[in-house]
Order: C-alpha cells, then structure tokens, then sequence
C-alpha cells in the first residue's frame, strides 16, 4: 500500500509563497486505504503551500459515484483542472491521468493532448497569477 510519490516545492521568494507539486503513481490494484494515506500526505503538505496533484491516479474522476473514482473527490481539497479521458480503448474511456490543483489556484488552457506515446494521453494546463502566466504544469 505504499505510495509513490515525488514532493518538490517551489518557493517563490517575491510573493513569498510556496507551490507544492506532487507527482503521483497509484497501481490499479492498490485498495482503497491507498487515498487514505495519500490524502494525509497531501493535508500536511498543504500547510506547505497551493498543490499541484499530477500523475496516473489509475482511478476514473469521470465516474466519482464507483469505486476507486468516489476516492478521488476528497484529495485535499483540490479540484481536477480537467476531466477528458486520458485513456480511450476501444471499448472505454477513462480520465485516470490528472492534474489537481487547490480551488483558489487559477488554472487556463487545460488539455488533453492525443499522442501515441503512450496509451495513456498527457494532460497539460498553464496557470497564471497577477496577469501573467507562469507557466506549463
């Protein structure tokens, strides 16, 4: 049930304010105590700065009423910056490829890029703070 996880913070020293990215990996077989320990760990890292939740979560945030997607609602207080399938088979369409960020955090141009990489497609959002974008997530 262990997680992987990586943690880096960026400290932005002329706002005087962290942001916390957090890249994820959850096997598809892990059980549900997983988002348990996961949500912990993202609850103490918030009191580190805004959150940046990306990675492949391996549970449907298009399906947030069946298990392991119902987990997915309460990671920390964030939001999913978008909810297009990240895994499309000829029978399903999933959005298990996130990125989640907290409420107040302003996020534009979110997207789905669809390349044959991977069977999983890249999800890309740039944020903006004080009229400027920052850049890519």
């Amino acid at each position: 049930m262990g997680l992987e996880v990586n943690v880096v913070e960026i400290r932005q020293r002329r706002l005087h304010a962290s942001v916390v990215l957090i890249g994820v990996y959850r096997p598809s077989q892990s059980k549900s105590q997983w988002f348990d320990l996961f949500n912990e760990l993202t609850l103490h890292l918030l009191t580190q700065g805004k959150l940046v939740i990306m990675g492949d979560i391996n549970a449907d945030i298009c399906r947030p009423t069946s298990y392991p997607g119902n987990n997915t609602t309460s990671l920390a207080g964030t939001r999913p910056v978008c909810t297009a399938p990240t895994r499309v088979t000829q029978t399903t369409a999933t959005c298990i490829d996130i990125i989640a960020v907290n409420e107040d955090f302003a996020v534009t141009q979110p997207n789905v890029i669809h390349r044959a990489i991977s069977y999983h497609y890249l999800v890309t959002a740039s944020y903006c703070q004080f009229q400027y974008c920052q850049g890519i997530l």
